[in-house]
């Protein structure tokens, strides 16, 4: 190297030291530790890139500066590229074997062991200008000279992307593997100055200033750090120029660590809760579509139901429409009972009542007249009891809904005391034969029985006025109230049985009388009562004919009506399958789309946490291309593109070569700490 270019190189440094953000960077460094503290290494590396003006690299050279600051010896094994290294620190270069030299640098305050060596790993981005003149195609050499509306663009890619399997949750929280590309996290700029010919600058991408010299100084940002953006940007600028020339530009690029980064570190703790928020919806959504499914069991459900009550309601109209006949019929035969009662029971009742009490009386006369007869009467009153027994039944089954026994005691009534008149003859001829007893004197009975035999023959007329009254009124009950009473026949047939067993027991005389006379009395009351129990019962009997038509109109109204249920509950079964449908829809359409989302979401955001996490990995050296020695305490990678320009004079070796170890220094900004291992 020349004296020259080795004064202009100290220069350089002692400008970066003295004026670039070097200073502050190896300040830092230098500060790190105290001069008598254990030592603190600092690697860091900037490459230095010179391309054409589209982006082809023509030289690629690296330098490498490592700065031990405290008190102590320190051996390295420094990797870095072996391809014409040099020693910055002096002369000749150190012995590098498979890209990597073993440098021992003693430090008392601070030391720097300072090399050089051409690049010979693959770079991690690439950068491509393209233009166009008045909207054609143009290259920069074509349009040296030209004149017109020229539009700028550089494609600016970030190419560390290698394919990594990833642990990710989805949005059960469930751990899934997927392949993904993680990038080294790269932040650049790009620096333009535009000479005055170009005029109308406008850069929507970029800032726009003045150079104080009527040029215009463009600056372009591009952040290369997926997930929080893509791995390509594209920037540039539009303006109008005279007599065009390309000038040269410089794209700078600093290696991030994303821990180590305010906005990078807020950003995957945003992803992190992203994840949760992805989680989140998804477990709520999956719990809205369980209940969409319970929605749709219970709508099956509910439809079973209905068509159960439809059923139902059919049933009901065919029962009511039964029920409304036979209520029509019932109220006819309520009426005709009630018709019955009034016209025909009632007055026979009474009359019947009537003709009792005159045989009760008759008959009570001849059982004062006929002492000796009182056991036989007695007797026969027993035998009337057994028939005022019945006619009480009969009394229990009118005041029960009909028929209960009315039909049968009437009945027995009328046949026992059509019997009467021959039983009170066959008594009038015992009584009679009394007298012609050898132990009965002319003087002794004969008078006595003469006397008893008129006594029966004036009640025979009466007698047979009550029997002729009581079959007028079984007669009236068989023609008329019967046939409505129904089964009242039934209590007639026991008091005809009653009866039965009375006549037989009338055999002794004396006791038959006794019998009668009792029984007539207890059948006087008895027709009394009934007499009496008829009236209130033929006025219920009316009431009940009027109920029972009441009954069949609002029977017959309610058969009308249920047609008009069970439609309407057809209706409604027939709106259960949308619902259903409806639910199934919502659950296809909605809430599993929700899920989707939200799983979609969850994994989404895990991926860029995980990404963040991977990215972190590939730079926990520092991003350092060929990596950093193990006893690195701080590390940091940077690289420095020159683009050519056309028709134009761009900057001398010398100041790029100091524009490189400004950025040696600089290198720091996308740098970080790097934990001692």
């Amino acid at each position: 190297m020349s004296s020259t270019k080795r004064s202009l190189l100290a220069a350089g440094v002692a400008l970066a030291i003295g004026l670039g953000p070097a200073a502050v960077l190896l300040g830092t460094a230098a500060g790190a530790a105290e001069d008598s503290g254990p030592p603190v290494v600092t690697n860091r590396e900037t490459v230095n890139l010179k391309a054409d003006a589209t982006g082809a690299v023509d030289v690629a050279r690296i330098y490498d500066q490592i700065a031990v600051t405290g008190k102590g010896s320190v051996t390295l094994d420094n990797p870095i590229s072996c391809e014409n290294i040099r020693n910055l620190n002096g002369w000749g270069a150190p012995e590098c074997t498979d890209d990597q030299f073993t440098v021992t640098i003693d430090a008392d305050g601070q030391s720097r062991y300072r090399t050089t060596s051409d690049f010979t790993k693959d770079l991690p981005f690439s950068i491509t200008g393209s233009w166009k003149l008045d909207g054609e195609s143009i290259s920069p050499a074509d349009l040296v000279g030209k004149s017109g509306e020229v539009e700028v663009t550089y494609r600016i890619e970030n190419t560390s992307g290698k394919l990594t399997k990833l642990t990710i949750e989805d949005g059960t929280g469930a751990k899934v593997t997927k392949e993904e590309k993680v990038y080294t996290p790269l932040a650049g700029s790009l620096g333009i100055v535009l000479p005055p010919n170009y005029t109308n600058v406008a850069a929507p991408t970029g800032v726009v200033a003045g150079d104080g010299r009527n040029g215009s100084k463009l600056s372009f940002s591009a952040t290369l750090i997926p997930p929080l953006g893509g791995p390509v940007v594209e920037v540039g600028y539009t303006a109008d120029v005279e007599d065009a020339t390309i000038p040269p530009a410089n794209f700078s690029v600093s290696v991030v660590r994303p821990y180590d980064n305010p906005s990078v570190n807020s950003a995957s703790e945003s992803f992190a809760g992203g994840v949760e928020t992805g989680q989140t919806l998804t477990a709520g959504a999956t719990t809205i579509d369980e209940n969409l499914l319970k929605l749709s069991t219970g709508a099956g459900t509910l439809l079973a139901g209905l068509l159960q009550l439809k059923a139902g309601a059919e049933t009901l109209n065919s029962g009511l429409q039964d029920a409304a006949e036979g209520s029509a019929k019932l109220a006819d035969g309520s009426a005709q009972l009630a018709d019955g009662l009034n016209e025909t029971a009632v007055p026979g009742a009474q009359k019947l009542a009537g003709g009792a009490a005159q045989v009760s009386t008759g008959l009570a006369q001849l059982n004062g007249q006929i002492p000796a007869l009182t056991k036989g009467v007695a007797d026969l009153l027993a035998g009337a009891k057994q028939v005022a027994d019945g006619l009480n039944q009969l009394e229990a089954g009118l005041d029960a809904p009909l028929p209960n026994g009315f039909g049968a005691g009437l009945d027995a009534l009328a046949t026992g005391l059509a019997t009467l008149p021959a039983t009170v003859t066959g008594l009038k001829a015992a009584v009679a034969s009394i007298g012609t007893l050898p132990d009965c004197g002319a003087a002794a009975c004969q008078p006595t029985v003469n006397g008893v035999v008129a006594a029966i023959t004036a009640e025979e007329p009466d007698i047979a006025v009550a029997a002729g009254t009581a079959a007028a009124l079984n007669n009236a009950y068989k023609s008329t109230i019967r046939p409505t009473i129904g089964k009242l026949s039934g209590g007639a047939d026991q008091v005809a049985a009653g009866l039965a067993a009375l006549n037989a027991q009338l055999a002794p005389l004396a006791a038959g009388v006794g019998q009668l006379a009792a029984g007539s009395a207890q059948v006087t009351a008895g027709a009394q009562q009934l007499a009496s129990g008829l009236a209130p019962a033929a006025a219920g009997a009316t009431e009940v004919a009027e109920g029972n038509e009441s009954l069949a109109t609002g029977l017959g109204a309610a058969a009308e009506k249920t047609p008009q249920l069970a439609e309407g509950l057809g209706s409604a079964s027939d709106g259960v399958p949308q619902i259903v449908d409806g639910t199934k829809q919502l659950s296809a359409e909605g809430t599993q789309k929700l899920i989707e989302a939200g799983n979609n979401t969850a994994m989404d955001f895990s991926t860029r946490f995980a990404l963040i996490e991977a990215a972190a990995e590939t730079t926990k050296d520092g991003g350092l291309p060929y990596g950093a020695p193990e006893q690195s305490d701080l590390a940091s990678a940077a690289y420095s593109m020159d683009l050519a320009g056309e028709g134009s004079t761009g900057g001398s070796d010398a100041t790029k070569g100091i524009a490189a170890l400004v950025l040696l220094g600089g290198a720091a900004a996308g740098g970080a700490a790097l934990a001692r291992r």
